[in-house]
């Protein structure tokens, strides 16, 4: 399982964990223990991918050229207006599969 850190203190799951309440409570103790988490969120649904109900902002070519620009994740996610999830995705949508 990967754990992803965000510059701006967040943190999220590669994928979800389905867990009695006792293992998530074990577990929100690990996040607070190792990562200083102040706060868990305990999701008790998840929706397939592709089935976002938010308003959808399409990238534009400088949107795309921003990402090739020397900058940290947080602050061209404040640049570009789109949340920091959604700039560190949108690189391996791009990438290349054989």
């Amino acid at each position: 399982m990967k754990i992803y850190i965000y510059e701006s203190g967040h943190i999220d799951l590669e994928a979800p964990i389905n867990m009695t309440q006792a293992q998530f409570d074990i577990f929100a103790q690990f996040l607070e223990d190792n990562f200083h988490v102040d706060y868990v969120d305990k999701v008790e649904a998840t929706k397939k991918a592709g089935t976002w109900e938010g308003d959808h902002k399409d990238w534009t070519l400088e949107d795309y050229l921003a990402l090739l620009e020397p900058i940290d994740n947080l602050s061209l996610a404040a640049k570009m207006d789109r949340t920091e999830m959604g700039i560190r995705m949108k690189p391996s949508c791009l990438a290349r599969h054989p």
